[in-house]
């Protein structure tokens, strides 16, 4: 006769339908409605502020107090739920790119966002907080020929000559490097969008020239300077992955096969069309 105290306890549930589980189940299902929810709010006031700089600096103070992995979780959540037209859930996004891409966050901090999103599965999002350098081809100083006749100026000389209004001298500024120059010519009145898009779309180009055009207000709104900043190969990552909730079908189906820009634009962008078809 066996001993009943020595019999393991049999229960007739199984993992699964222990209440424990099936409590811990049922939370791990509302995370994701919950961030949505809280995400949804910080959109909301994110989009009241009409200012760039006021929104993103608002945004910033938000996220930078938040643990790391709720910050992931709502850009990621973002992202993924910005549809076609969605100019609430892109704006947020690009204040996203000015705060973990253009600021000044400590490297440990976006280290530790960056392989958090990953082990999430945020692969996209990932790229905001750490990401390959943009697909460029070498290239040497005869590449640059364009202007070169205005080297022999003073950086102060080449800053008060952007803002003449006189349009020969201005177009021979259009292929300065300085940040400063690029400033001020891109704030001069004269400037026309023609312009402005001979500078986003040139090739090769310098990474700081594109970042100082997407980070003007008046030229960035415009449709066609987004587009190509994104086309363009030498454009940093986190800025064309924000840039690229903006954009249409077509440019977006263009992009997607477009072998001179990095693997990671090219993908998000096979990703967003196929959102779109399935919504």
């Amino acid at each position: 006769m066996s001993d009943y105290r020595h019999r393991p306890y049999e229960s007739s549930l199984t993992t699964a339908d222990r209440p424990v589980d099936l409590l811990v189940a049922l939370l791990r299902a509302l995370i994701p409605l919950k961030t949505g929810r809280y995400a949804d709010r910080l959109v909301e006031g994110h989009t009241a502020i009409a200012e760039r700089t006021m929104r993103t600096m608002r945004l910033s103070q938000k996220l930078l107090a938040m643990p790391n992995e709720t910050v992931a979780d709502i850009i990621n959540d973002v992202f993924m739920r910005a549809g076609p037209a969605d100019v609430d859930r892109a704006q947020f996004i690009l204040s996203c790119v000015d705060i973990f891409s253009l600021g000044e966050i400590p490297p440990m901090r976006l280290l530790a966002l960056y392989h958090l999103s990953v082990s999430r599965g945020y692969t996209t999002t990932a790229h905001i907080f750490m990401a390959p350098s943009p697909k460029k081809m070498s290239y040497g100083e005869y590449d640059f020929v364009e202007g070169r006749e205005m080297d022999y100026l003073t950086l102060g000389e080449k800053r008060s000559l952007a803002r003449t209004h006189t349009k020969e001298k201005l177009d021979r500024l259009l292929y300065d490097t300085n940040p400063m120059v690029v400033r001020n010519i891109l704030e001069n009145p004269s400037l026309t969008g023609p312009d402005v898009l001979k500078m986003a779309a040139r090739r090769p180009n310098h990474e700081r020239v594109l970042v100082t055009i997407y980070q003007n207000d008046r030229w960035i709104s415009s449709y066609d300077i987004k587009t190509a900043l994104v086309r363009n190969p030498y454009c940093p990552v986190p800025i064309a992955l924000g840039l690229l909730l903006f954009l249409k079908r077509q440019d977006l189906a263009e992009i997607a096969v477009d072998s001179t820009l990095h693997e990671v634009i090219m993908t998000v962008s096979r990703s967003l069309l196929s959102r779109r078809t399935l919504g």
